[in-house]
């Protein structure tokens, strides 16, 4: 399999001389958001699917479903959160896999917002971060747990996913890890045809292993998709048979994996498991410095952490993706059943932001909240929360000193993370007997890694601002080289040779949307022409 050679943007940054960006996370104003089939016993109540939005000031906020004429708005109060309820018959759909359904939802606004889903069913429950549209990728690779079969519930437990188009005409390449509910086989690669608005749900074949873990997605003409990913019902442990619950997460494009990350515990539980997905082969994992073992592309690696140790640093050679779940009810047994079933996504340290605003979900299962918070050891002093300074909660990530972390009891509401003079990574969660969630308070996906295919020359390309406006300024070590910029149409907008380490492009006058970007060199003495990379840039 062919390796995907990455630099990353800082590098190129220097060389471009002085240019800097801040932590923006994960605000915008145009999100995509699918629900997935949440475990379900037989008589149990209908799932509650609720949006939650906050914003840093006054915002109007519409949420629709664009294929059914569903609408609905809500204002949000500057510093608060607001909640949209979905009804069930325009976002869920409980047994449909292997399909195309009309059950995406669109959410707007002209101001920045974060943007948070929930699925909720008696004991089952799980909450995830909306990525903004202006972030969404065109590649991905899944994570999420497996589905070994069950003498408790073997038609319940499944892996599944859901993939939604932003654009018409959007095709996309599935290559399965696991066989479908219903006709779709493992590493047989098969082609959706998707609209705006419509989304592909699909879930693994029940009772067997039913991991998806390691699925391809790749939409094949470049557009953006937003791809949700997790488990109807699953045991954590897998062979741990004494609880079950749903688990989900939005999925991020591969340019946006890391590869140093602080993984902290969960409050009371005592152990939770760390997946690691790899995007490359001969991806090196260590943990606090020590090797743990190498994995090849698109394969996981799980391991444990314990409260006795509440933090560990994970470092790998390449990039990946990396959740953290949390066991089921009486695993790992304190004394308590606290806890079930859940998956967060662990964000890059180079992915830290300097603010958020994030709601605390007050299940009435859940019985404690928290925020776990890393941030740079030098930083410590500006943290806050809800205003009140909490330097004094975090101690030194014993792996590596440079980053420390807390683990801070919350209440339900509206709850605010800063830090002006650095940056942080946080995920908040609330548990109760036999129940909990999870969730990212944000990620900074201002920045994207630039892939280089490992046979092609080892120049670098990277493109910025982006997203941009009236300028995209192109930076090149390449020499000899061209650029063709193309819409998503497959038009082409612009070319022009790059002669300097960084070309001006004037934008002013394209449209907003997605552009493709693709670099060529020219052999001096054939003067023939070879492809060399190729990239996203978006204008807002």
């Amino acid at each position: 399999m062919k390796n995907i050679r990455l630099y990353t943007l800082l590098a190129l940054l220097l060389m471009a001389g002085g240019v800097t960006m801040q932590a923006q996370g994960t605000m915008g104003t145009d999100f995509w958001v699918a629900f997935m089939p949440n475990y379900s016993d037989a008589g149990a109540p209908p799932v509650k699917l609720d949006i939650v939005v906050t914003a840093q000031q006054f915002a109007s906020v519409t949420v629709e479903n664009p294929r059914t004429g569903w609408i609905e708005s809500i204002d949000v109060a500057a510093g608060e959160a607001a909640t949209i309820n979905i009804p069930n018959e325009v976002a869920y759909f409980q047994d449909a896999s292997d399909c195309v359904l009309d059950n995406a939802l669109h959410v707007t606004c002209k101001d920045s917002i974060l943007v948070f889903a929930s699925n909720d069913r008696a004991y089952s429950f799980d909450v995830f971060n909306v990525l903004p549209t202006r972030v969404l990728g065109s590649e991905y690779i899944l994570q999420m747990y497996p589905c070994h079969a069950s003498p408790l519930k073997p038609d319940m437990l499944a892996s599944e996913f859901a993939i939604v188009a932003v654009e018409d005409n959007t095709i996309v390449e599935i290559e399965l890890t696991y066989d479908s509910q219903n006709g779709h086989y493992a590493h047989q690669p098969f082609t959706v045809a998707l609209d705006a608005g419509q989304c592909y749900q699909l879930q693994s074949l029940s009772g067997g292993e039913g991991d998806l873990s390691g699925t391809r997605i790749t939409a094949t003409n470049g557009k953006p998709v937003a791809v949700f990913a997790g488990d109807r019902g699953c045991m954590i442990p897998s062979y741990f048979q004494d609880a079950v619950d749903a688990a989900f997460e939005q999925m991020l494009p591969v340019e946006y994996w890391g590869q140093q990350f602080v993984v902290t515990t969960t409050m009371i539980k005592g152990v939770d498991r760390v997946r690691v997905t790899a995007m490359n082969d001969n991806c090196k994992i260590s943990l606090n410095g020590d090797w743990l073992t190498t994995i090849g592309a698109a394969e996981t690696f799980e391991f444990e952490i314990y409260d006795a140790q509440p933090t560990a640093y994970l470092e790998t050679s390449e990039p990946v993706l990396v959740h953290k779940f949390l066991p089921g009810a009486m695993y790992n047994y304190q004394g308590n059943n606290y806890c079930d079933p859940s998956m967060v996504y662990v964000c890059p340290l180079d992915r830290a932001i300097h603010h958020t605003i994030f709601p605390v979900f007050d299940d009435s299962k859940c019985e404690y909240f928290f925020v776990n918070i890393v941030t740079e050891t030098a930083c410590v002093s500006g943290m806050s929360l809800n205003g009140q300074n909490i330097a004094s909660y975090f101690r030194e990530v014993p792996g590596n000193p440079d980053y420390s972390y807390a683990r801070i009891g919350t209440n339900p509401g509206t709850q605010m993370l800063s830090n002006p003079s650095g940056t942080f990574v946080a995920h908040a969660y609330g548990i109760g007997p036999c129940v909990s969630y999870a969730f990212s308070v944000g990620v900074d996906l201002s920045w994207n890694y630039v892939q280089v295919t490992e046979n092609e020359s080892d120049g670098a390309t990277m493109t910025y601002p982006n997203p941009g406006s009236n300028t995209l300024n192109i930076c090149t070590a390449l020499q000899n080289a061209c650029v063709e910029v193309y819409d998503m149409n497959g038009r082409l907008i612009h070319s022009q040779a790059l002669t300097e380490n960084v070309t001006v492009i004037d934008t002013g006058g394209w449209v907003s949307g997605t552009y493709i970007w693709k670099v060529y060199t020219t052999g001096v003495s054939t003067g023939s022409t070879t492809f060399v990379e190729s990239g996203k840039w978006i204008k807002e």
